[in-house]
């Protein structure tokens, strides 16, 4: 068959790769640390940047491959935000924030910091599929963005490339503002 999921670790991480032998395309994902794409080759060739970085991304959530940035993009301002209303006051000291070179939230919690859950993989012949979710309604979560959700990623990686869908739902009676982002750092 053309596509394929395989089970592999990647610098000691679980990880799925997901292969197109005909068009030489293959794509690995940790689900044990956010859901990050730590690798995506071409023809052998990587075409993502700061693969190398992966202890570092471990252990702070810096920059590295392709990352899901939630629940927001860019850097904050402040230790403070308000956001449908509700005002939040960060803990700069906490474990789920990464924080750039002047001390502010980037990113949102920090990309290994989100429990993924794998909820299924196949392939197809049209494509490799890898499916997580991750619901956001833990009270550490709930602290940085109090807005309970669930994310779901379908990752698809056919003959066309590689394809990252993310879906937010709302687990609550509360809207979530949505601002989140997906990186590719590129070599």
């Amino acid at each position: 068959m053309r596509f394929a999921i395989e089970p592999t670790s990647y610098a000691g991480y679980e990880a799925r790769e997901l292969v197109d032998t005909g068009g030489g395309l293959a794509a690995t994902f940790l689900p044990g640390l956010g859901m990050v794409g730590v690798s995506l080759l071409h023809r052998g060739e990587e075409l993502l940047g700061r693969t190398d970085n992966l202890p570092r991304y471990a252990s702070e959530g810096s920059t590295l491959g392709i990352p899901l940035l939630h629940p927001w993009a860019n850097r904050l301002g402040g230790s403070s935000y308000t956001a449908a209303g509700r005002a939040v006051e960060l803990d700069p000291g906490s474990p789920l924030l990464h924080l750039e070179e002047h001390g502010l939230p980037i990113h949102g919690v920090a990309g290994p910091r989100l429990p993924w859950r794998l909820t299924g993989e196949r392939a197809t012949a049209d494509g490799a599929v890898l499916e997580a979710e991750l619901h956001y309604a833990t009270p550490e979560l709930l602290a940085v963005f109090p807005f309970p959700h669930a994310l779901r990623q379908r990752i698809v990686l056919g003959p066309g490339g590689l394809t990252v869908t993310t879906t937010l739902s709302p687990s609550g009676e509360t809207a979530v503002p949505v601002a989140f982002g997906i990186a590719v750092t590129g070599s």
